[in-house]
């Protein structure tokens, strides 16, 4: 998705399978799809990347401090409950930023981040629900490059999926790499783009383990056809599969933001496909058929979806059209 925007509110929505539509204690006001909202971030502040906690209590998000991916950012805690307020969990002249989507270590409900407060942009963990700016844990030490980015736990706890991004020349020339790091025995596999010419991001564990998630695109394709798109590949490396071609739309894509839902049957995306104006969030059917639209809304663009343990809702990061 373009990041030219100023800074973003999260959302959330109750999800019935077609539509979103708003439950009966809403934390804050209601859009017109049904979707309400849940931050009030003020100035130039951005509230993003929403990750539900394992029992569905609380989301953990990061807040960029001048505008959207602007730092430095921090990230907070939101009690799903009405009259909470978020509460900063880390603070510096630094930028801590989570996913949106399996950011949480079950077995001990830390989250982990990547994070450049000491000497390389590494991956750190934190109780989200202990005392307030509390010192984090570093778990890797790789060096200064390439860059580490996007860290998600594998749902057994033992493995991080992140993103390797080479950070050369502009935007359009960077490729990045799809990782798992095992932080107790330091292992460290690659996934993708052996070759390094393809663009791999943002990678999340399906719900039993045993497929990644991440959005890729081509780049040696013609413009028209160089779109991110929604594949998979076994958690050990195998033949990655293209879920974006499974899914039956007049006009695809582009598939980006990507996270599972709890059943494994459907993949969250922000994408605006069938010639609508803006991103929306989408489902993706893993085997194939018609998408599933969650939000609509004239006035808003959203992006970075998680679904709650329960999959009944969809939280969100949205922001007005420029």
């Amino acid at each position: 998705m373009s990041c030219i925007w100023s800074r973003c509110i999260l959302f959330c929505c109750l999800f019935t399978g077609l539509s979103a539509v708003s439950p009966a204690n809403t934390l804050g006001q209601t859009r017109t799809d049904g979707a309400y909202r849940l931050t009030h971030p003020e100035k130039n502040e951005s509230n993003q990347n929403p990750c539900f906690s394992p029992d569905g209590s609380f989301i953990v998000f990061t807040r960029f401090s001048q505008g959207y991916n602007l730092g430095p950012a921090h990230l907070y805690r939101l009690d799903l409950a009405p009259g909470s307020e978020p509460v900063q969990l880390t603070t510096g002249d630094n930028d801590d930023v989570n996913v949106p989507y399996g950011c949480f270590q079950r077995s001990s409900n830390r989250i982990v981040f990547a994070s450049d407060r000491e000497d390389a942009n590494d991956f750190w963990t934190l109780d989200p629900q202990g005392p307030a700016l509390s010192t984090p844990q570093r778990i890797t030490r790789h060096g200064e490059l390439p860059v580490w980015i996007e860290p998600v736990y594998s749902p057994a706890g033992d493995w991080v999926a992140f993103e390797s991004d080479n950070e050369s020349g502009t935007e359009e020339e960077q490729r990045a790499s799809i990782y798992k790091v095992n932080p107790s025995t330091h292992e460290l596999v690659q996934l993708t783009n052996f070759l390094g010419e393809s663009d791999d991001r943002l990678p999340s564990w399906s719900p039993d383990g045993t497929r990644i998630l991440y959005q890729h695109r081509d780049p040696s394709k013609p413009e028209s056809l160089d779109t991110w798109e929604a594949w998979t590949i076994d958690a050990n490396g195998g033949t990655p599969v293209n879920i974006s071609a499974k899914v039956i739309t007049s006009r695809p894509g582009p598939d980006t933001d990507l996270s599972w839902m709890p059943d494994g049957r459907y993949i969250l995306s922000s994408t605006n496909p069938n010639n609508t104006e803006h991103p929306s969030i989408y489902l993706l059917p893993v085997s194939g058929g018609p998408l599933l639209r969650a939000t609509a809304s004239s006035e808003r663009e959203d992006g970075a979806p998680c679904a709650s343990p329960d999959g009944r809702y969809i939280a969100f990061e949205s922001h007005r059209t420029e």
